[in-house]
């Protein structure tokens, strides 16, 4: 009875795409096993607004993007860094691909996915110390900067004991994301995050782990 009120929920979702019947799938998986409340509210603290219709007392999102991030910290160390990734990742458009600048972030944040993801990491490339020298748009330089940031915050939470380190993650996140946002606006920030958190959180797919494969 279970599964055929989870697939007839699922059609009803599929065939009118709308919001109040895909909060009624999302309410359905949870009642099935198929959806954990904490994934679930995870979902909806990111901005996922049918998750947040499926539940009866959606978590409380600050406004200030910084704190916004912080919050991320009762989900834990993945969650925290996989919101930094989707932050640069965005960011990074502001980064030519074929320069130094742009090999290098890209690099240092193929890295971070694949940590995320379980899978043993590249080599890095070659720190160049003259890497900003040319003195690049403000947008551009935040851009970089955010990848690295993300980079560092990998081993910086490794660094700190168990029970510190979705503080530390959490931490670190929000500055990547300050970053990310100087080089590109607050909403393009805030979509990319919820788009792929949200996502991963689901079970609709990992956007991480799709691009390192």
């Amino acid at each position: 009875m279970s599964d055929a009120r989870l697939r007839e929920a699922e059609r009803r979702w599929r065939e009118s795409g709308a919001l109040a019947d895909e909060a009624a799938w999302l309410r359905e998986r949870a009642r099935a096993g198929a959806l954990t409340d904490e994934a679930l509210r995870l979902a909806a603290y990111v901005g996922h607004a049918a998750a947040a219709a499926a539940l009866a007392s959606p978590p409380l999102a600050p406004a200030y993007v910084q704190a916004w991030i912080y919050g991320l910290q009762p989900w834990g160390v993945e969650a925290c860094q996989r919101a930094a990734i989707a932050a640069a990742r965005r960011a990074l458009v502001r980064v030519p691909p074929g320069t130094r600048r742009g090999r290098y972030a890209r690099s240092a944040l193929a890295r971070v996915e694949r940590l995320v993801t379980g899978l043993p990491p590249l080599p890095p490339l070659p720190w160049d110390p003259h890497v900003l020298d040319d003195d690049p748009s403000p947008r551009e330089r935040a851009a970089f900067e955010a990848a690295c940031a993300v980079g560092e915050t990998v081993h910086e939470v490794a660094r700190v004991a168990q029970d510190a380190r979705a503080f530390e993650a959490s931490a670190r996140a929000g500055g990547a994301v300050i970053r990310a946002v100087e080089a590109t606006d607050e909403p393009t920030v805030r979509a990319a995050v919820r788009d792929e958190v949200a996502a991963w959180a689901l079970g609709e797919r990992d956007p991480v782990l799709s691009r390192v494969l």
